[in-house]
C-alpha cells in the first residue's frame, strides 16, 4: 500500500540538516522526493567520519527513501535541467537567502512562472526581511539568538548549547507542517504559494509556553517553566546503580501515599513537621515541582539506598514516577523504544544493511518511515531526468558540460 503522501514530488535542493530533514519526513510519508545536489555533493557527507563509503552517518540517516541527482545549478545547462524537474514536481524545498535566490532566479516570482501549481518552502535562519536576513547561520547562534542557553548549565557559569540541533530539526519539521498546508490549500484552489520558515522563529515560537509564565501576574507559582529559569540545573537523582528523575504525573499524590513512599525508602518522619511536605505529594517530588529543589538532599539521601529498579518500582506502586537516565544503549534496548518501532534495518549496497530510525508517527492505513537507503551522489541522475523527458543525448551533453554528474 501506498504511503499518506504518495503521487507528491518532491525537488530538494537544500543541504544540511534543516531542509533534508524536512524532506526525510516528507519521504517517510510516502511523497518522492528528487535531491538535487552540487557535483562536489550536499555538505552532510562530510558531516563527521566517513561511515558508508565517503558519505557520514548522519547524511545516511537524514536522505534515506531519496533519489539523487547531482546538477550544477551554477551553469545555464544545470539551471535549465533543475526548471525542467520544477515543472513536473508539487513541492520545491529550498534554503536559500533571499539575495542568493534572486541570483539564481529561484524566488518565488520566478518559480510561480515556471509552474503555478508548485508549493515552494524556503527555509532560512532568521527570516526573508530585516537587517539579518541574508546573512548565513548556525545553530549554536540561533540557540544563543533565541535564548535557549538561559536555562541549561549551572547558574552563575558560562551559557551551554542545547546537544541537540533543535534549531535545525524543528525547523525542518515546522517546514513539514507548512508544506502539508499548502497543498491541502491548493486541492482546493490549484495554486500552489511561497511557504517560508526560519530557525529563528521556529525556536521563539517553541519558547513561547515558558515566556508566558514569566508574564505579570505570576506572583510566587513556581511551575515547572519558570523553575527552569529560576533554580539550578536538574540532574536528576542519585541511585546505587544510576541516576532517575521523579515526577508526580499529571495528577496529585495524596498525602497518605506520599508517606507510605516516604517510610518504605526510609525518610525520617520528622520531614513532616516541615510545612514545605504538607497537602500535595507533587509538590515535593521532582526537582521541577513547587519545592522539589529545597527538598532534593532528602531524597537523594534516601534514593542512594536502592538501585535504579528498586527506586522505579516503589514510585510505580505509590502512583508517581521514576524515570531512569538512559544513554545510548540502555535507550536503544528499552522494550517501549523497541514496542513503538523506532529502530528499523535498511538494506544497502554498500553496509549490507544499517540501523534508521524510524517516523515519528504511525498512519493505520498506509505505511510510514524508511524504505530505502540514502543515495549515492548522483546516483539518479540519469534515471530521474529521463523521465523528466530528457533523451540520453541530452544527459550525455549535460554531463560533458560539467552540468551533471
Amino acid at each position: 500500500m501506498a504511503g499518506a503522501l504518495a503521487g507528491i514530488v518532491v525537488v530538494d535542493i537544500t543541504q544540511g540538516l534543516a531542509g533534508p530533514y524536512c524532506s526525510m519526513l516528507l519521504s517517510d510519508a510516502g511523497a518522492e522526493v528528487i535531491k538535487v545536489e552540487p557535483p562536489s555533493g550536499d555538505t552532510a557527507r562530510g558531516y563527521g567520519p566517513a561511515y558508508r563509503g565517503g558519505d557520514a552517518a548522519p547524511f545516511v540517516e537524514l536522505n534515506r527513501n531519496k533519489r539523487s541527482v547531482a546538477l550544477d545549478i551554477e551553469r545555464p545547462e544545470g539551471m535549465d535541467a533543475l526548471r525542467r524537474l520544477i515543472a513536473t514536481a508539487d513541492v520545491l524545498l529550498t534554503d536559500l537567502s533571499p539575495a542568493r535566490a534572486a541570483d539564481l532566479h529561484l524566488d518565488y516570482p520566478s518559480v510561480e512562472a515556471i509552474s503555478t501549481r508548485v508549493v515552494q518552502c524556503n527555509i532560512t535562519p532568521f527570516g526573508e526581511f530585516g537587517p539579518m536576513a541574508n546573512q548565513p547561520g548556525a545553530e549554536i547562534v540561533i540557540q544563543a539568538m533565541a535564548e535557549y542557553t538561559e536555562s541549561l548549565g549551572t547558574m552563575g557559569e558560562p551559557p551551554v548549547r542545547l546537544g541537540t540541533d533543535v534549531g535545525n530539526l524543528n525547523t525542518g519539521g515546522q517546514a513539514v507542517q507548512g508544506i502539508v498546508a499548502a497543498l491541502f490549500m491548493r486541492e482546493r484552489t490549484g495554486e500552489g504559494q511561497l511557504v517560508t520558515v526560519n530557525m529563528l522563529g521556529t525556536l521563539m515560537h517553541l519558547r513561547g509556553m515558558m515566556w508566558a509564565s514569566h508574564s505579570e501576574g505570576v506572583d510566587d507559582w513556581w511551575g515547572f517553566h519558570q523553575d527552569t529559569y529560576i533554580k539550578p540545573a536538574d540532574h536528576g537523582y542519585e541511585t546505587k546503580d544510576g541516576y532517575v528523575f521523579l515526577t508526580a504525573g499529571q495528577g496529585t499524590l495524596s498525602p497518605e501515599s506520599l508517606r507510605a513512599l516516604t517510610d518504605k525508602i526510609g525518610i525520617d518522619p520528622k520531614v513532616y513537621e516541615d510545612p514545605r511536605w504538607a497537602g500535595n505529594g507533587a509538590g515535593v517530588i521532582g526537582g521541577s515541582s513547587r519545592y522539589g529543589y529545597e527538598v532534593k538532599p532528602t531524597w537523594n539521601e534516601a534514593l542512594r539506598k536502592f538501585t535504579t529498579q528498586e527506586v522505579i518500582a516503589l514510585f510505580d506502586e505509590a502512583g508517581a514516577n521514576a524515570f531512569p537516565v538512559n544513554n545510548y544503549e540502555t535507550l536503544f534496548a528499552d522494550p517501549q523504544v523497541q514496542e513503538i518501532q523506532m529502530l528499523q534495518e535498511l538494506p544497502d549496497a554498500t553496509l549490507g544493511s544499517y540501523r534508521a530510525l524510524g517516523a515519528p508517527w504511525l498512519f493505520k492505513q498506509t505505511p510510514a518511515g524508511p524504505r530505502s537507503a540514502a543515495p549515492g551522489l548522483g546516483e539518479h541522475t540519469d534515471e530521474v531526468l529521463t523521465q523528466a523527458g530528457f533523451s540520453a543525448g541530452d544527459i550525455a551533453k549535460l554531463k560533458a558540460a560539467g552540468a551533471a554528474r
